[in-house]
C-alpha cells in the first residue's frame, strides 16, 4: 500500500491507499489486512490473479480454474478463538495450492 494525502475525503485513514490507489475507509483497514496478505500470498506463491470488485471485501483471487475469497476467510478466521482453528489460514493456503495449474 502506498502513502498519499486524503484531503477532502472524510472517513478515510489519513494517507493510506490500497491496491491500485483505492482509498481504504479507516474502519476496514485493520480488518482487511489479513485478507490482503492472504490474497497476495496466493498471487505471489501460487500464480493467482486478483479479480477486483467494487467492495474490497468481495475481491477474489483466481488460482487455476477456481476463485477464492481471501477477505471472507480472514474475517471468519478472526471471529473467535475457536475460529482460529476452524478457519486456519495455513489450511486455506494448502487447500488452494491443490488447485494450482
Amino acid at each position: 500500500m502506498g502513502r498519499r494525502g486524503t484531503a477532502g475525503h472524510p472517513g478515510l485513514t489519513p494517507g493510506w491507499y490500497g491496491p491500485r490507489g483505492l482509498a481504504l475507509p479507516s474502519n476496514s483497514l485493520h480488518s482487511s489486512c489479513p485478507g490482503v496478505y492472504l490474497g497476495n500470498m496466493l498471487v505471489q506463491q501460487l500464480g493467482g490473479m486478483w479479480v477486483l470488485r467494487a467492495k474490497m471485501e468481495e475481491s477474489q483471487v483466481r488460482v487455476g480454474k477456481r476463485v477464492w475469497l481471501p477477505f471472507l476467510r480472514a474475517r471468519r478466521y478472526m471471529q473467535s478463538r475457536q475460529s482460529l482453528l476452524d478457519y486456519s489460514l495455513t489450511q486455506f493456503f494448502h487447500e488452494v495450492s491443490r488447485y494450482r495449474p
